[in-house]
């Protein structure tokens, strides 16, 4: 009886051992399923910031701890370019985090001329074409008046989009503060 006992639980260790093993083997590819999730969202980001889906899309870099870390570049990049974004997708398939380095500049006048009021748009002369971009450390005395209200970007570098506008008057410019790692609208400036 021992010995049939002990052949019994040999037995069941040996199944167990199989279905495991047929279990990892048929699972799902994760990792496929983690950076399908990540691209597609990288995806659909990138066109809200941007305005169009990237092409050539490449994958820079994968890394597993409870989490993947997966981040992408888009075309040609040279050496020096980093990763223009990473997320972080959990076991269950859902994005934890994100994190954008601000390598897609050049159409960010785009993505907040999206964001401006029909009034705003129609005090402009033109369109987002015909803003121009720089950057800088936002401060108070820069914004149009907001009484009672603190702006928490305040003392950070942000874009200031300068459009003309349809004024005749001396004050040729609006200026348009967006934050520089999502591309939000912040606020107007004073008028240039």
């Amino acid at each position: 009886m021992n010995k049939k006992k002990k052949s019994f639980i040999v037995g069941i260790v040996i199944l167990i051992g199989i279905l495991v093993s047929a279990y990892e083997f048929y699972q799902p590819d994760r990792l496929g399923q983690a950076t399908q999730v990540a691209l597609e969202e990288f995806e659909n980001d990138f066109k809200d910031r941007v305005g169009k889906y990237p092409k050539d899309i490449n994958l820079t870099s994968v890394e597993k701890s409870d989490s993947w870390i997966i981040a992408f570049t888009i075309g040609d990049q040279s050496q020096k370019t980093e990763k223009v974004a990473e997320y972080e997708v959990t076991e269950e398939l859902t994005i934890q985090n994100s994190s954008w380095y601000g390598t897609v500049d050049e159409d960010v006048r785009k993505v907040v001329w999206g964001q401006l009021s029909s009034d705003q748009k129609d005090f402009i002369d033109g369109n987002w074409e015909d803003g121009t971009i720089s950057k800088v450390n936002l401060t108070d005395s820069m914004l149009a008046n907001q009484p009672n209200e603190v702006n928490p970007k305040v003392g950070e570098e942000v874009y200031a989009i300068a459009f003309p506008t349809k004024s005749t008057s001396s004050t040729n410019n609006v200026i348009v503060y967006a934050d520089v790692e999502n591309h939000k609208y912040i606020a107007n400036g004073l008028v240039d």
